[in-house]
């Protein structure tokens, strides 16, 4: 489960339905997207009403006290064969909750549903509104946006995960009309730790070292214009005949998965040599995703619970990379290319994970290059 942290207005539906739109017909991955009936219903009109530019219609922020969870089947296709490799969901909550959680809105107490949500995602994504952060990089410092960033980094810090996602949105307006080109995410992460040593310090805190900042224009660059006669820029305008074309927005959904291993790998690896027991182990081993498991089979590794507590078939600093080589060797049956010929019965879901392990590690690998 992907929880998705932030303010009201910071664009997080929008991030869903460009999610949606990515990956609503598979593409060249053969990766497709199935909601259940209502959230496909939800999602194809929302995505129709934004794509017209004659309709002013864009997400708004989620209900106060709303929730929506989003449950997408994963499933892969190729030729005649398709199979589910797994399901994920992606929580949303209203922005009224991430600002319940302490000094912005004291007097509300914060939800436990949304506490026990935060404790139980695989990742949490908190979301950078990208207009505010524009005003950090263009207008200055200023007291009240340095202290909501900082805010929801304290939010992320009091969770239990070690795979934090921070994701700057509308990142099509982080342009310097200086110069007319697009800030990079070092110069905006260098420009908020200048007016911030707590955000310095966050991103040198070794329990997130390997934070993402990954930015995300889910409207694409183009689409919309703000509105002049908003002084907050917080309104947008579609530009007309305008082209939806989402930005980025598969980032998330590519690194989610090898984020979620590596966190699991991590925490096996850290208690290594402290388990005693079976119990204690066992306690353990369940804190760690499915998907690593299964990931850890398909490179024919087992991990296991004993006496003596957690143990693997390999070392656990060396099973990432064992995973990384069974997805480009294909060296167990059913994972091999000949599978994309179309045959369904040894299309099973081994090679189905396998298919999108290897396409989530290529993504990573090429974005991580791109250096945004």
């Amino acid at each position: 489960m992907i929880l998705m942290l932030g303010f009201k207005g910071s664009g997080k539906t929008l991030m869903l339905a460009a999610l949606y739109q990515c990956f609503k017909l598979g593409g060249e991955p053969g990766i497709t997207l199935i909601p259940d009936n209502a959230s496909e219903r939800k999602l194809s009109e929302i995505t129709k009403n934004i794509r017209d530019t004659g309709n002013p219609y864009l997400p708004e922020s989620t209900p106060a006290g709303e929730t929506t969870e989003w449950r997408f089947g994963v499933r892969v296709d190729w030729e005649n064969a398709r199979h589910l490799a797994f399901e994920l969901a992606y929580l949303d909550y209203d922005g009224g909750h991430a600002e319940n959680l302490g000094v912005v809105n004291p007097e509300e107490a914060p939800n436990e549903q949304f506490l026990q949500a935060l404790r139980d995602a695989s990742i949490v994504m908190g979301v950078l509104d990208g207009s505010k952060v524009l005003k950090l990089m263009t207008d200055g410092y200023s007291a009240p946006l340095v202290t909501e960033i900082e805010f929801i980094l304290r939010c992320l810090v009091l969770t239990e995960q070690k795979s934090i996602h921070l994701v700057i949105s509308k990142w099509d307006l982080l342009v310097d009309h200086r110069s007319g080109h697009h800030y990079t995410t070092k110069q905006v992460e260098a420009t908020l730790e200048s007016y911030s040593p707590q955000l310095r310090g966050f991103l040198r805190n070794p329990r997130f070292k390997s934070l993402r900042i990954i930015p995300m224009a889910a409207l694409g660059t183009g689409f919309v214009h703000p509105d002049p006669d908003d002084p907050d820029g917080k309104t947008m305008i579609k530009n007309s005949g305008a082209q939806w074309k989402p930005e980025y927005a598969e980032i998330p959904f590519f690194c989610a998965i090898p984020d979620i291993i590596k966190g699991d790998v991590e925490l096996l690896t850290a208690h290594a040599d402290g388990n005693r027991g079976r119990k204690a182990a066992r306690s353990r081993l369940s804190a760690v995703s499915w998907v690593t498991i299964a990931a850890a089979g398909i490179a024919g590794i087992t991990i296991a619970t004993t006496t003596h507590g957690i143990t693997a078939t390999v070392a656990f600093v060396n099973i990432i990379a064992r995973i990384r080589d069974a997805l480009k060797d294909g060296t167990r049956e059913g994972l091999r290319d000949g599978t994309r010929e179309g045959n369904s019965e040894q299309y099973g879901p081994d090679a189905a994970l396998a298919h999108v392990l290897r396409a989530c590690y290529e993504n990573m690998d090429h974005y991580e290059r791109l250096n945004l």
